[in-house]
């Protein structure tokens, strides 16, 4: 929409912002959430408004941002000897969410990592090596989508668990798993997946790989074996979460599989909530489902067409968990502070 006259000032805005932070990336690693945000750098160097001082600023984010995923993948990846390595389960160089994740993947992570490292390798053309050459960066990319699906996708539910510890809260402290319900490394089968469906989780994951298969198929990789595996987790993700949709709201529910679900506690103390439509996980479904079509990596079946299911999401929003407050500024409610697994 760069051409639009009402995104100028978009643009403007932040192109503010990565001017003032483009020198600030972190190149160490530890946080994939930290590096996510570089994926602006790369809408803004694409952007026809954009100087040679801006694109020289851009370019140095997105290396800053390439040399923290190294450093990442070096440091804070799922080493050999873990649970869930010596019970057959290929886990090896995982990345860790964050530091203080000790031996965990998050679904997070599949977003804030890997389909920003498809965006780069996209960015940068063939030329790219990142981890070595083109094929390995695909290779890498595909690797950490992977591992996350094979630990937490249920194929029964149709749906994705929010993280997985590889020594199933039987390893070090400092991975805060030992706190998580369900998880269970004394007996087999071992348990290794964190207890629910959280909705943002899910949508983080489908949303990577829309990214994903998107970058994947403007560098011309349709016809390999990681385009179809990734495509293949698409159309089977998209189809569970369909499933899910509350015919009423066009939204979906914070815990996904139990709309009825009532807590009895949280942080120690009784409580009482009940699940509710949550408007974040809404906000990341309804453009994954559109943009999954305009890209044409995923395709209506008999029993769901994606993007009814994606304009009855965005028009559920705007109808019902919108509003402009006394200064005239668009609010939205029912989204979620934080669902974490950390040890607080």
């Amino acid at each position: 929409y760069q051409d639009f006259t009402w995104s100028k000032p978009w643009f403007l805005s932040v192109k503010e912002y990565g001017n003032k932070y483009y020198n600030s990336v972190p190149k160490t690693g530890a946080s994939l959430d930290d590096l996510n945000a570089v994926k602006l750098y790369i809408g803004l160097y694409n952007n026809t408004n954009a100087t040679k001082t801006d694109k020289s600023n851009y370019k140095t984010a997105i290396s800053r941002a390439q040399a923290g995923l190294v450093a990442h993948n070096k440091s804070y990846s799922i080493q050999a000897g873990t649970l869930a390595e010596k019970a057959g389960n290929n886990v090896l160089g995982g990345w860790f969410h964050k530091t203080a994740y000790n031996n965990q993947m998050w679904l997070d992570g599949a977003y804030m990592g890997s389909a920003l490292l498809a965006q780069i390798v996209n960015f940068n053309g063939t030329g790219s090596n990142v981890f070595g050459s083109t094929t390995a960066d695909w290779d890498m990319v595909t690797k950490q989508l992977n591992i996350v699906w094979n630990m937490c996708w249920n194929a029964n539910d149709k749906l994705m668990y929010h993280a997985f510890e590889a020594n199933a809260g039987t390893g070090k402290s400092d991975s805060h798993a030992d706190t998580w319900a369900g998880l269970n490394g004394t007996t087999k089968p071992y348990t290794f997946h964190s207890a629910a469906y959280w909705g943002r989780a899910n949508a983080w994951y489908l949303m990577a790989l829309v990214d994903v298969l998107e970058a994947m198929k403007n560098a011309g990789q349709e016809s390999t074996t990681n385009y179809t595996t990734l495509k293949q987790h698409l159309a089977d993700l998209a189809a569970g979460i369909a499933a899910r949709q509350d015919v009423t709201t066009g939204g979906w529910y914070q815990v996904m599989d139990d709309p009825s679900f009532k807590a009895t506690s949280y942080n120690g103390k009784s409580s009482t909530a009940s699940n509710y439509i949550e408007t974040s996980a809404t906000s990341i479904f309804a453009p994954a489902y559109f943009k999954s079509g305009r890209c044409g990596v995923l395709s209506s079946t008999t029993q769901y067409d994606y993007k009814t299911i994606a304009k009855n999401a965005f028009e559920g929003l705007v109808n019902n968990y919108t509003y402009l407050d006394a200064n005239g500024d668009m609010q939205i409610w029912g989204s979620c502070r934080s669902a974490g697994l950390g040890g607080g």
